[in-house]
């Protein structure tokens, strides 16, 4: 399931469409922001953790709105903006090679993978 879900997502960003806008940023950049929330670099931290903060809101806001499922569900205990980053810092890492990709769509499966929702 978790494969049909990550291609899914690579197919549609691969898919060129005349509607669809390129991405605000790219993995690349979003691993540069986070590697720098994850050592404490306060003058680009934050603006990974705000993005990072922004893509979990919309989410959540769009679970809310009963638009879709959740795609990843935050453990009971919750998860700080910090353990967001690295958690998505440590997947664009691990997956150099789409870094040329949406920072949205790799955070995403960053999440998915890393967040999983029990019953999926």
């Amino acid at each position: 399931m978790m494969k049909t879900f990550i291609i899914a997502l690579l197919w549609q960003m691969a898919t060129p469409s005349a509607a669809t806008p390129k991405a605000f940023i790219s993995g690349a950049e979003l691993l540069r922001l986070c590697e720098s929330a994850a050592s404490s670099n306060f003058s680009r931290a934050t603006d990974c953790l705000g993005y990072i903060s922004g893509l979990s809101d919309t989410h959540e806001a769009f679970v809310d709105l009963n638009t879709f499922k959740p795609q990843w569900c935050w453990p009971a205990e919750g998860v700080s903006n910090r353990q967001m980053a690295i958690v998505v810092k440590d997947y664009l890492e691990y997956n150099a090679a789409l870094l040329d990709k949406s920072a949205a769509l790799l955070a995403s499966i960053a999440f998915f993978e890393a967040y999983p929702c029990s019953g999926r």
